[in-house]
């Protein structure tokens, strides 16, 4: 199991780099960020000043390895439009992201799982095709645009919610519901195909003939032997939430890091920018090692095969 996580987090590193290196040189090609950081009227020399002070007066490649050190160091630079360093925004702005995607996954989950078990058992009837058009309605509608239809019914008309800010939990719930509504269709249709695929299997129609109830299948069998396919799902859509903040934060004036990212791309602050996707890199590594963990732990055949090793 050591070296399987070592490996693990190898690959990842290399992965990690290999996106860091390329947003870093990109990045560049978007232009002089002291352009946009001099005041008006600064003379020539105040500009070379503060390219020197930055160190963009310097090759690419040196930039580049005094980036990588600072990393391997820990220390993820200074903000070039705030002045403080990026560790201190980031520990700011990370618990409010962490909020917003922990209750998008919360509503996905609680929701998600239950409807796609609900239209698994209900196949063929009325209920399931309810059920399956809200699913649709989650799956096709952009996140931007329900968060708009959420902000003009329940902030504008109703006035039940805050259509902005940070300061009380029913501010949280329009954001947490904007992004997670496609979370949550997905891990509905990643239910119901487990769930129909488990039914159609020898031992659940052996329980049922000896006449075992259904939601004593369900608990004891069922969920288990269903949640690789979720667990996955879960995994990979931690990843998506992520991504998906910063659309979210940006609509309803959220203070998380999708926020501050896309501040950061129109101040061409780099290091902020570069922080943020170093993050969003860290957690896709982190959830799908706890993935390929858990595997074990649901099914013991992926432990005892090897699978976890391969």
């Amino acid at each position: 199991m050591s070296r399987f996580i070592l490996k693990r987090l190898w690959q990842a590193f290399i992965a990690a780099l290999g996106a860091l290196t390329i947003l870093f040189f990109v990045q560049r090609l978007t232009g002089d960020p002291t352009l946009l950081l001099v005041p008006e009227g600064a003379t020539a020399e105040d500009i070379a000043t503060l390219r020197t002070s930055l160190g963009f007066d310097q090759p690419l490649y040196v930039q580049y390895l005094q980036y990588l050190k600072g990393l391997a160091c820990f220390d993820l630079g200074m903000s070039y439009v705030q002045g403080v360093p990026v560790w201190d925004i980031m520990l700011s702005r990370l618990p409010y992201t962490l909020w917003l995607t922990a209750g998008a996954m919360l509503l996905s989950i609680g929701a998600g799982l239950p409807i796609g078990v609900l239209m698994a058992l209900k196949r063929g009837t009325f209920l399931e095709r309810i059920l399956q058009g809200v699913v649709f309605t989650g799956q096709s509608m952009p996140t931007f645009f329900s968060g708009i239809l959420m902000i003009l019914l329940f902030a504008v008309h109703l006035q039940w919610l805050p259509s902005s800010g940070s300061d009380s939990l029913l501010a949280l719930l329009m954001p947490s519901v904007a992004l997670g509504l496609l979370t949550l269709a997905t891990f509905a249709r990643v239910a119901r195909t487990a769930v129909l695929d488990e039914l159609g299997k020898d031992y659940v129609r052996t329980a049922r003939a000896k006449g075992v109830p259904l939601r004593r299948i369900i608990w004891r069998h069922l969920a288990r032997n269903s949640a690789i396919p979720v667990i996955t799902v879960a995994a990979l859509e931690i990843s998506h939430l992520l991504a998906g903040a910063v659309i979210v934060e940006t609509l309803f004036a959220w203070p998380g890091l999708g926020q501050v990212a896309v501040q950061a791309i129109e101040a061409r602050d780099f290091p902020i920018v570069q922080a943020v996707v170093l993050f969003g890199a860290a957690a896709s590594v982190l959830c799908n090692l706890i993935a390929d963990l858990l595997y074990g732990l649901v099914d013991p055949r992926i432990r005892h095969s090897g699978g976890a090793q391969s």
